[in-house]
C-alpha cells in the first residue's frame, strides 16, 4: 500500500511483502519511530504556544496518514513533502468547507449519497482538472481524459440511484469503488511506477518519484494527480484503524444510557460482520482486542443492557433500539434525513435525542390507548379483558383508575377533575395565544419605555451580554411561546446564539425555545397587528 521507502515484512502465508510497522528506526536508520510520534503528540498538545506541527500538516484531515507513513518507516521529510503537495492540500480543505457549520450557506455539504471525504475527492478532482485545462489540454490529456471518464461514470451511477431508491449509504459505497475501478485501474502507470527495487528497503526521492511518474520533468500536474490518489490509497487504512478505534474506545468514552451501551454493542457486531477485505485487517483482531487486551475490563455494555432490560423491558426491547438505531445511525427510511434534522436543531446531538425517545416511549403508548378511550365503552363492566367496576370520588384519591387483584376500579368524578386541570386549561390558553402575546408585547414595550431603550436594542447582545427580552424571558415575565413567535418574525435566536458568551443558562434557553416551537401556530396577520398597534401606534 506505502509507495515510498519503507519497512516491509514477509506475510507469514504467502511470499509476499506488506508493510511493517513495528520497527524502531525508520528505513534510512536516521530517526525513531517513536522519537518521531512523540514529537507530533507535544506539538498537537502544545500547538496554542507554538504551531510549528500546522506547517507540517499535522492537522486532524492528514495527522492520521503522516503517523502510518512514519510508522512504516518512511523518512519523515519525505512524508511532510509528500502531504504539503498542493493538490493533498487543497482536498483535505475541501473536507474542513464540507464539516463546516456554514457548509449550507456557503454549498459547500454533501450532495445525495455523499460523505464528506467522498465529495471532497470529488471536488478536489474538478479542481485539478480546472488547473490542467488552464495550463495546457493538450498538455494533459491523458489526465483529464481520466477524470472526465470518472465524473461521466459518477453522473450515471447517481442518477441510477435516485431512480431506484437506493440508499445514500449504499450509493457512497459505490462512489469509492467508482474512484478506485476509473482512477487507479484506468491509470496503471501509478501501479508500475510508483514501485522501489525488489528489495523494497531503497529510498527513493518523492521529488524524483514525481518526475519520474509523469514521463517528463514539464508536466507537474500529472504529478500532483499521482500523488493524489495514493494519497486516496493511504486513507484506506488510516480510516479502518480510526473506525476500530471509535468502536472499542470503551476505557475513554462511557455509555451513560442503555441506548448508548446497545448502540455500542451493535457497531461492534456489525464491524465483526465485515470480511478482511472490508476492514483491511482479520476480524478476528478485534474478538482479541476484547478478550486479550487491558480493554477488555472496560467493555460493560452487555452487563449494562442485561440489568436495564430486567428493569425497563420496554425501553430497552431490541425492537424500539433497532428501529431508533436504524434511523439516527443508519440513515434508513424514508424518514430519516428529517429525523436528523430535528435531531441537529432540537438536541445538539444524536445521544441526547436518543434518551429522550426512550425516556418519553412508555407514555406515548399510554397516550396512543387514552386517545380511543370511551367512558361508555368503559362503564359498560369490561375493559380489555378487565371487569370494571365504579367507585365514589373518596375512594380512589390520587389516581383515576386503579388496577387491583385482577379488577379496574375507577372515579368518574376524579377523571372529570383531571380532564379539566389538563386538556381544558390547555384548550383555554391555547384558545387565548392571542391575549397572551399582546399582553407580553405591552409588558415589553413598557419596560423599553422606562428603560430608555428602542425596540431594537431590546434583542441587542452588548458585549455578549444577555439582552433585556432575555432576561424578561429568564424571570418568566414573558412566555416561551411569545418568544417564539417574535422569533418568526425577527430571528433574534440564531444571532444570540452567535452573541451571546455565556454557556450555561442561554444554550438551554435556547434549546427549549427550539423545542417549543413545533407547538406553536402562529397567525401571521394577527401577530403582526398586534406588534404594530402595541410597539408602533402604542
Amino acid at each position: 500500500m506505502v509507495r515510498f521507502g519503507h519497512k516491509v515484512v514477509k506475510a507469514p502465508d504467502s511470499n509476499r511483502r506488506q508493510s511493517d510497522l513495528f520497527q524502531i528506526y525508520d528505513v534510512d536508520q536516521k530517526f525513531r519511530i517513536s522519537d518521531i510520534i512523540s514529537q507530533l503528540i507535544n506539538g498537537s498538545v502544545d500547538v496554542a504556544k507554538d504551531d510549528w506541527i500546522s506547517q507540517i500538516q499535522g492537522n486532524k484531515e492528514a495527522i492520521s496518514t503522516l503517523l502510518l507513513l512514519n510508522q512504516a518507516g518512511v523518512p519523515i521529510e519525505e512524508a511532510i513533502y509528500f502531504l504539503s503537495i498542493d493538490a493533498i492540500q487543497d482536498y483535505n480543505n475541501e473536507i474542513r468547507l464540507t464539516k463546516s457549520k456554514f457548509a449550507e450557506p456557503l454549498n459547500t455539504a454533501a450532495r445525495y449519497g455523499e460523505g464528506s471525504k467522498i465529495i471532497s475527492k470529488i471536488r478536489a478532482l474538478r479542481n485539478l482538472r480546472k488547473k490542467m485545462a488552464a495550463a495546457g489540454t493538450a498538455k494533459y490529456r491523458e489526465e483529464i481524459a481520466l477524470i472526465d471518464n470518472f465524473f461521466a461514470e459518477r453522473d450515471k451511477l447517481e442518477e441510477d440511484a435516485v431512480q431506484m431508491g437506493q440508499r445514500p449509504e449504499t450509493f457512497n459505497k459505490t462512489l469509492e469503488r467508482l474512484i478506485e475501478n476509473v482512477l487507479f485501474i484506468g491509470d496503471k502507470r501509478i501501479n508500475t511506477v510508483f514501485t522501489n527495487n525488489p528489495s523494497l528497503h531503497k529510498k527513493v526521492s518523492t521529488v524524483d518519484l514525481f518526475d519520474t511518474l509523469s514521463g517528463a520533468g514539464n508536466k507537474p500536474l500529472a504529478n500532483e494527480f499521482k500523488a493524489l490518489l495514493h494519497y486516496f490509497e493511504l486513507e484506506k487504512p488510516t480510516d479502518a484503524i480510526t473506525t476500530l478505534k471509535n468502536n472499542l474506545n470503551f476505557d475513554t468514552t462511557k455509555s451513560s444510557s442503555t441506548y448508548e451501551a446497545y448502540n455500542k454493542r451493535e457497531s461492534i457486531i456489525n464491524l465483526r460482520a465485515k470480511g478482511e477485505d472490508s476492514l483491511g485487517y482479520d476480524p478476528e483482531f478485534i474478538n482479541k482486542i476484547l478478550t486479550d487486551s487491558p480493554i477488555r475490563s472496560f467493555y460493560i455494555q452487555d452487563l449494562q443492557i442485561a440489568l436495564m432490560n430486567g428493569l425497563f423491558p420496554t425501553q430497552t426491547s431490541n425492537a424500539l433500539l433497532d428501529e431508533l438505531r436504524s434511523r439516527i445511525e443508519s440513515g434508513e427510511g424514508r424518514d430519516s434525513t428529517e429525523i436528523q434534522r430535528i435531531v441537529s436543531r432540537l438536541f445538539g446531538d444524536k445521544e441526547a435525542y436518543a434518551k429522550k425517545f426512550v425516556e418519553d416511549f412508555p407514555t406515548y403508548l399510554i397516550q396512543r390507548m387514552l386517545k380511543d378511550f370511551d367512558m361508555t365503552s368503559f362503564k359498560a363492566g369490561s375493559y380489555r379483558g378487565f371487569e370494571v367496576s365504579e367507585v365514589v370520588k373518596t375512594d380512589i384519591q390520587e389516581a383515576a383508575v386503579l388496577l387491583k387483584d385482577g379488577k379496574l376500579y375507577f372515579s368518574e368524578a376524579v377523571l372529570e377533575d383531571e380532564y379539566n386541570k389538563t386538556f381544558l386549561q390547555f384548550r383555554k390558553y391555547k384558545e387565548s395565544v392571542n391575549y397572551h402575546f399582546r399582553s407580553d408585547c405591552s409588558l415589553l414595550n413598557d419596560r423599553f419605555i422606562s428603560d430608555g431603550i428602542s425596540f431594537n436594542d431590546g434583542f441587542v447582545s452588548h458585549n455578549g451580554q444577555h439582552p433585556r427580552v432575555l432576561r424578561l424571558l429568564i424571570q418568566r415575565k414573558i412566555s416561551y411561546q411569545t418568544a417564539v413567535v417574535l422569533d418568526h418574525f425577527l430571528g433574534f435566536v440564531k444571532n444570540w446564539d452567535k452573541e451571546i458568551t455565556e454557556k450555561i443558562v442561554w444554550p438551554e434557553i435556547s434549546l427549549k425555545v427550539a423545542r417549543v416551537k413545533p407547538f406553536v401556530n402562529v397567525n401571521a396577520t394577527e401577530c403582526k397587528l398586534i406588534m404594530k398597534e402595541v410597539f408602533v401606534n402604542g
